[in-house]
């Protein structure tokens, strides 16, 4: 009996033994095949975009206007380096969209050296008549009809809401070109931005010895004129300059006839809002420029907005009469200026006639004048008119005279203390601008000028 239990028992612990080993090589499951791994080339990085160059052949003129023409919106157009001269041919145009390159400022050169007016009106040419007055005075008759729109070298239309650049070049005008006679009715343009350019820039170049402007910008918009040289603009007579006349005998000018002669031109829309923006980005800014011997440095009409900052300005003999810095009242042109923030700038004087310099001049609109260096040599630092004749307090207020000016911190260039000495303010119109209903001799409550330099000269284009 006991052997059957211990057979037994030998045989369940073999049983048991042979459950607990471990299974062998040839019953373990398959191992499964390594799966393979597939490399798959990660597409490149998105290129950058870069911006189309389309370079005209030349500098000459019809070489700019077919790279223009053929350029797609959104691209640069490359004038090489070279002097031309573009004679009398007529400007170069194209809507905004563009960046218009120089090879730079003293590389690419462009002049005209013919006249632009006389031009046909209605298709008659416009002939130069003269005639004394009553008064002994020699007096131009202006031709009629429809006048000849301004003659640019060259012009954009930023109707399409496009931005447009225009850098790096030189345009000379027709100055030297000229006799006095052709000078009386001519009407030569440099740059000219039409109908609201919004966010433009207009930078490293120079506009020098046009009769009319340097550069125009009109219709309003908003945008920087930066780093630029403005020589020479001037168009005025000198007494006792004597023109031919074709009988053999002499026309005597004894006053001017016709003064222009601007480094910008700044022309609104003709609108003029109740309200001004002072300190924000909706006007033409002009900084960091050299301005010297233009009858303005800058002048304004037609409801214009703008900000001139940090900009050298000097006078010489022919101009010292003329406001440094201008704005136009209300006349038989519309509006005048709406808005202006003049501050910071170096005024200088190369005239001959010292104590007799006009300094910054503002015949109607609203802003603010101050921190700008003037030195004792001016006459007066700041003057304020009214476009029309003031001559009684009955006449005020005139439409769209200065009402809210703010006058402050403007000082000769050894003053130790900012406020001393304070320039004069000039008053020319006492019935009509009184202190502490026009204007201000203290810093304007609550402004704060828009930042500088102006953000757009870090922006790219396009």
């Amino acid at each position: 009996m006991n052997r059957k239990i211990n057979w037994l028992m030998s045989t369940l612990m073999a049983m048991i033994l042979a459950a607990c080993a471990p299974a062998s090589a040839t019953n373990a499951p398959p191992t499964p095949p390594a799966q393979a791994v597939t490399l798959t080339a990660l597409p490149p990085p998105t290129a950058t975009p870069t911006t189309k160059t389309i370079a005209a052949k030349t500098c000459a003129r019809d070489d700019v206007q077919e790279a223009l023409t053929n350029a797609p919106d959104g691209s640069i157009v490359f004038i090489p380096a070279g002097e031309c001269d573009w004679g009398s041919q007529p400007a170069v145009t194209r809507v905004a969209g563009v960046w218009l390159k120089g090879a730079g400022k003293d590389q690419t050169v462009i002049t005209r050296s013919g006249r632009v007016f006389p031009l046909p009106y209605d298709g008659q040419e416009c002939k130069t008549e003269l005639y004394y007055d009553d008064n002994g005075n020699l007096q131009l008759t202006p031709c009629y009809g429809n006048p000849p729109p301004e003659q640019y070298l060259i012009q954009f239309d930023c109707a399409n809401g496009e931005r447009v650049e225009v850098s790096d070049l030189t345009l000379i005008g027709n100055d030297d070109f000229q006799s006095e006679l052709e000078r009386l009715v001519d009407a030569d343009d440099g740059l000219g931005l039409i109908h609201g350019c919004v966010d433009f820039k207009i930078h490293d170049a120079a506009f020098n010895k046009f009769s009319n402007a340097g550069v125009t910008i009109q219709g309003g918009g908003r945008g920087v004129i930066y780093q630029n040289d403005f020589f020479s603009n001037f168009k005025c007579q000198d007494e006792e300059t004597i023109l031919p006349r074709e009988d053999g005998t002499n026309w005597k000018i004894t006053e001017p006839l016709d003064c222009l002669g601007y480094g910008v031109a700044v022309y609104g829309d003709d609108s003029y809002p109740a309200a001004i923006q002072l300190g924000t980005e909706n006007a033409v800014f002009i900084e960091d420029n050299v301005f010297n011997d233009n009858r303005h440095a800058i002048a304004s009409n037609h409801g214009s907005n703008y900000v001139v900052r940090y900009n050298s300005i000097a006078h010489t003999e022919r101009g010292r009469n003329f406001g440094i810095v201008d704005a136009h009242g209300r006349g038989e042109y519309g509006p005048g200026s709406r808005s202006w923030e003049v501050y910071h700038n170096t005024l200088i004087d190369n005239t001959e006639t010292q104590w007799n310099t006009t300094g910054i001049l503002m015949r109607g609109g609203d802003g603010v004048v101050f921190d700008n260096i003037v030195p004792s040599t001016f006459g007066w630092g700041v003057g304020l008119t009214t476009e029309a004749d003031c001559e009684t307090a009955a006449d005020y207020p005139l439409e769209d005279q200065t009402r809210q000016a703010y006058i402050w911190g403007n000082h000769a260039p050894n003053s130790a203390v900012l406020e001393l000495p304070t320039l004069p303010l000039e008053n020319y119109a006492p019935a009509c601008l009184q202190e502490g209903r026009d204007f201000f001799l203290f810093e304007m409550p609550g402004y704060k000028p828009y930042i500088y330099p102006h953000p757009l000269r870090e922006q790219g284009l396009f």
